[in-house]
């Protein structure tokens, strides 16, 4: 991996949207939220797939740990919280599963939200909370 990829994927996929939220604060209130677009890679380290991915996943992961803060130092009081899909793009019918339910569940966010990894994996698309474990 060239470190100049390394930088991008950091700044593209961390650096870029925690920035752009921290300017979107100033328009918020406690009624607004953040959601930052993650993945499941990101966090379940322990899984066979997806290994040569680990430059972006890594990114993602840092993009976790700002959400995190975020969500619990921001003065407007807005939640904030990750959606870690697995989008099947491969399978249409799957992939609209899952984004019909990620859009239904973003705009309908709660305080309960807040510094929150909400999972959602196909067929279902069930959304369910990231519980720590592996």
């Amino acid at each position: 991996m060239s470190f100049q990829g390394w930088q991008d994927g950091i700044m593209i996929n961390a650096a870029l949207p925690h920035a752009m939220s921290l300017k979107c604060l100033s328009y918020m209130d406690e009624k607004s939220s953040i959601v930052f677009m993650t993945s499941s890679a990101s966090y379940l380290i322990n899984r066979d797939s997806y290994l040569d991915m680990a430059g972006y996943f890594g990114t993602k992961g840092a993009m976790n740990q700002l959400m995190r803060a975020l969500s619990e130092y921001n003065d407007k009081r807005a939640t904030v919280c990750a959606m870690a899909p697995h989008i099947p793009y491969e399978n249409p019918e799957e992939d609209a599963i899952i984004m019909t339910q990620l859009t239904t569940r973003i705009l309908d966010l709660q305080d309960t939200d807040n510094g929150k990894i909400l999972q959602c994996f196909p067929p279902s698309g069930n959304i369910v909370y990231y519980d720590g474990g592996t």
